[in-house]
């Protein structure tokens, strides 16, 4: 059944609603045949003569419920009755009316197939024949299994969206994600679909999720449940992708208020919220009010996950940035250490967190004067990307020079050199030698060579880094005046 069919059949939803409450929709009003009704048929058709009989039957029968209501259900009989006298008024709108609703059931059963077939030519066959009750009867089966091929479709995007995440294709998973909450806007299906598109870089589709992921959280759990809580967090994490850190902000104290309420947990996850809130107010400013919000997360991951964690170590080394950066590195250092030490023992000499975690360490050595410690931090991070991504890769050329620059500004010009020409290696097999990037490392590969007073070996990078920019970027980009202006400074 396709899909579209499906989407067709939904619409007639109004049509077994209207049938449910009693009518066909004609005009105004409401209207339908009551059950054992003696309705005219000529030759199995639908005529005008039956569909005014039907009009007649259903005064007939408000008439007779009119006398038996109490006062609070009369005003909606009397209403009704209102309609079907406008109808009866005019047989010919009326029969018109009637003629639109069998087409449209007659579409549907043209095109219908599976499950729905059966049902919809039996609405066909009763709307023809000027039955209401089984015509509502036949829509209300056809709806009902319409819906079961929306959710199945639904849930077969949302397993697709799954595959797709484990063999990492990032994008393709967030679009079935946000197809599966399209098709059927549960609180799992757009949970996901708002989380994914924002990974995928897709924030304004993240922001188109928020208010329906609320929605959902709240109806399908209540205000201040723990599924609430998550929906909370996970828009706050996109409003500040976003850059909207007052609404991120609000919304992350809510999320921790639900943490912290009856129906609420205190695990991981309410930790990353303790640790997000406390990066906002850092960035703006608030490092007072961050610290005891950080200070939390440590013991709450502790608590939950252990001493020995990857997220401990993240947030010792969040918690070690924040009391560098007000004043206390003597408090920093050791955590800082501790982070280092977390990392090795969880993930291993071959992982790119306990690279950063090393690299975090060595900056912070670096800016209160241990070149040579930070020298060691460095070269040990250089050691652990080698083992964690292969030859070529592009993250590993781009921390190669991260790091070859922190060891020039430590005065290792050797070991920077050495990192900037690995980073060379792994630019030339992506995106390539022609690119903006070689052309950029290879500079920066000149200025090492400069400060190690080798003039010559300079200059040549430099005029090699000049061509290769000239070619992507133009000769008269800023970058190509940096480059000439090296060159000149080398004596070129």
């Amino acid at each position: 059944m396709r899909l579209r069919a499906i989407a067709k059949l939904m619409l007639l939803a109004a049509v077994a609603a209207g049938l449910a409450k009693g009518g066909y929709g004609f005009l105004t009003g409401t209207l339908s045949l009551g059950a054992g009704s003696a309705v005219a048929q000529e030759g199995g058709r639908m005529t005008k003569a039956t569909v005014t009989a039907a009009l007649e039957a259903r005064l007939a029968a408000m008439t007779a419920r009119l006398g038996a209501a109490d006062a609070a259900g009369k005003p909606a009989i009397l209403a009704e009755m209102a309609s079907v006298r406008a109808a009866l008024a005019d047989p010919e709108a009326a029969f018109r009316s009637a003629e639109a609703q069998l087409a449209k059931i007659a579409e549907m059963s043209a095109s219908a197939g599976g499950a729905l077939a059966a049902p919809l030519k039996a609405a066909q066959a009763a709307m023809a024949a000027g039955d209401g009750a089984a015509a509502e009867a036949a829509l209300a089966e056809a709806r009902v299994a319409a819906e079961a091929e929306v959710s199945r479709a639904a849930r077969l995007a949302f397993a697709a969206g799954e595959m797709a995440l484990q063999r990492g294709a990032q994008i393709e998973a967030a679009r079935a994600f946000v197809r599966a909450a399209t098709l059927e806007p549960s609180y799992p299906h757009l949970l996901e679909a708002e989380r994914q598109a924002r990974a995928a870089g897709d924030v304004q589709t993240a922001l188109n999720y928020a208010v329906p992921l609320l929605t959902a959280a709240v109806t399908t759990f209540g205000q201040g449940s723990g599924p609430h809580g998550v929906a909370l967090a996970a828009v706050a994490q996109t409003q500040l992708v976003a850059g909207k850190t007052k609404e991120a902000e609000a919304l992350l104290r809510e999320a921790i208020a639900v943490s912290q309420g009856p129906n609420g947990t205190r695990d991981a996850d309410y930790a990353q919220r303790l640790n997000n809130l406390g990066a906002i107010l850092r960035a703006t400013g608030r490092a007072g009010e961050a610290e005891p919000f950080y200070r939390e997360a440590v013991e709450v991951d502790r608590q939950v996950l252990g001493e020995r964690s990857a997220d401990v170590a993240a947030r010792l080394g969040n918690l070690a940035e924040l009391l560098a950066a007000t004043g206390r590195a003597g408090e920093a250092e050791p955590l800082y250490r501790q982070a280092v030490a977390i990392s090795e023992a969880v993930l291993g000499n071959a992982h790119p967190d306990v690279a950063a975690r090393q690299a975090q360490l060595g900056a912070f050595l670096q800016a209160n004067g241990q070149t040579e410690p930070a020298a060691e931090a460095y070269l040990a991070a250089a050691t652990v990307l080698r083992g964690a991504y292969p030859p070529g890769h592009p993250e590993r050329a781009a921390q190669f020079s991260a790091l070859a620059e922190r060891l020039r500004g430590v005065g290792r010009f050797g070991e920077a050199e050495a990192l900037y020409r690995d980073a060379l290696d792994d630019l030339a097999v992506a995106p390539g030698k022609a690119s903006s990037d070689y052309g950029r490392a290879l500079n920066n590969l000149g200025q090492v060579l400069a400060g190690a007073g080798r003039g010559a070996d300079a200059l040549a990078a430099y005029r090699e880094a000049e061509a290769v920019l000239s070619a992507a970027l133009g000769s008269e980009s800023a970058e190509v005046g940096i480059v000439r202006a090296n060159i000149a400074a080398a004596g070129g």
